[in-house]
């Protein structure tokens, strides 16, 4: 299993969240993605005793926070160790803490892109739909199972987040085009720490 959180000067809420993420699918099998120059993320994840890979690609093609090449660079996408056909990837938020089960690995299929829901702080169930994508690709799914913050699947040859200029479209663009179906998952949440539709071209404070 590989759990990927993509953090670019975003130690502090990556700080709150990784002690509930070991402990729900142990550090062994967890990868924070940051940039070289981001002493903080790497100063957390050291301290939480679990992987973090340095890597320039948060810019790469001029991007102001490329983080689907990120993702890549985390998950081995597009080098020299991808996961196993079939091996459980996810991809996490660094501002989101799970509550609930874990899905059994072996309940999770080849080709299903899994979500879960999303709260704010208080509680509040956050609506993350994006209309217009949903349109354009004509699927009838729950949007909610698409949101970058959570996003489980098993991997298959030829799977990649791609390269956009921010955060922002490049989870639908991977969810989309690349599963035939998207599920939510009843047994786990994340509750969201940081700020709505903020971050997209790097933190703002």
């Amino acid at each position: 299993m590989r759990v990927v959180i993509p953090s670019l000067n975003y130690g502090g809420p990556l700080a709150h969240i990784l002690g509930p993420w070991v402990s729900m699918v142990g550090r062994r099998n967890i990868w924070v993605v940051t940039h070289p120059s981001d002493d903080v993320t790497k100063v957390v994840a050291e301290r939480h005793e679990v992987g973090c890979i340095e890597t320039e690609a948060w810019y790469a093609d001029g991007a102001k926070l490329n983080k689907a090449a990120a993702l890549d660079v985390g998950f081995g996408f597009a080098g020299a160790r991808p996961p196993r056909r079939g091996e459980v990837c996810l991809a996490v938020d660094a501002d989101g803490i799970p509550h609930g089960i874990f899905p059994r690995h072996q309940d999770l299929k080849v080709g299903v892109l899994y979500g879960c829901r999303r709260y704010g702080l208080g509680g509040a169930f956050q609506q993350v739909a994006n209309i217009p994508y949903i349109e354009r690709h004509g699927r009838k799914d729950s949007p909610e199972a698409c949101g970058g913050y959570f996003q489980l699947f098993r991997y298959s040859a030829g799977l990649s987040f791609g390269s956009f200029p921010t955060a922002a479209a490049y989870d639908y663009e991977f969810a989309f085009k690349q599963f035939a179906r998207a599920e939510t998952l009843e047994h786990i949440s994340v509750t969201h720490i940081g700020k709505r539709h903020r971050n997209w071209a790097g933190v703002r404070t």
